[in-house]
């Protein structure tokens, strides 16, 4: 005889986030790699006839946003979502599911903290 495991009434719910986190990641991952400023044409004099991101236009504005905010920063913001995408969907690590709210404001001060390092390293 077979055991059932016994799961929580909101399991089905942090299996979509984790799934939806891990998909931004990968979203994020993969316009960040292919990023061309020349998408973008107010960004750049002679604009590409063709994007260049593999998320064509949606993920040229969404790498040019992360990349604003960010700096060069950004590329460790895919990792952060899988992170906290394998804790939804897996429940390993528990405690990123369990204390999520102040998982993410470290995470966006862990963030802010290395943009403004890289700013000082660059010598601004």
């Amino acid at each position: 005889m077979s055991r059932r495991t016994a799961s929580g009434p909101g399991n089905g719910i942090a299996d979509v986030i984790g799934v939806a986190l891990l998909a931004v990641a990968l979203l994020l991952l993969v316009s960040q790699c292919s990023f061309d400023s020349h998408d973008i044409s107010w960004l750049g004099d002679p604009h590409n006839k063709s994007t260049h991101n593999w998320i064509m236009l949606p993920g040229a504005y969404l790498a040019w946003g992360s990349f604003l905010l960010l700096g060069i920063s950004a590329y460790l913001l895919p990792f952060v979502f899988a992170a906290f995408g394998t804790a939804y969907l897996l429940n390993f690590p528990g405690y990123l599911r369990q204390r999520s709210r102040w998982l993410v404001l470290w995470s966006v001060i862990l963030l802010v903290s290395i943009t403004g390092l890289l700013y000082l390293a660059d010598n601004g």
